[in-house]
């Protein structure tokens, strides 16, 4: 019975933990300059050691891609429109459009806000 009495509370306190970890809210921004600076440094942080790095190493793509986002609401991407491929193939363009479709940032915009961007990457 006293053992019960330990656990039961133990319980509480990682599940309670786990929750609120996992729950943390994303970060408003409204200024453009804020976002545009937001949306590089997410980009460019993940393609030198994040989930692109890795996606673009696992498809072995290589080249310099521009592409143009248009970042809205909850930091979803609505549009992504590749402007330049230089030393790639267009199959490795279209797999890393593909793939930027589902790119969530960690932060949300105003409910009417949306925010074009244009981004460099180089593989």
């Amino acid at each position: 019975m006293k053992n019960t009495l330990y656990i039961i509370p133990s319980l509480l306190i990682i599940f309670s933990f786990i929750f609120f970890t996992g729950c943390s809210k994303k970060i408003l921004l409204d200024k453009t300059a804020d976002i545009e600076k937001a949306v590089h440094d997410e980009l460019n942080a993940s393609a030198t050691n994040g989930t692109i790095a890795n996606f673009v190493k696992l498809k072995n793509i290589k080249g310099e891609y521009v592409f143009d986002f248009t970042v809205y609401k909850d930091g979803k991407v609505l549009t992504i429109t590749p402007v330049s491929n230089e030393n790639g193939s267009v199959q490795s363009q279209n797999l890393l459009k593909d793939y930027f479709k589902e790119f969530i940032f960690n932060f949300r915009l105003k409910a009417d806000q949306k925010v074009k961007v244009r981004n460099t990457f180089k593989f």
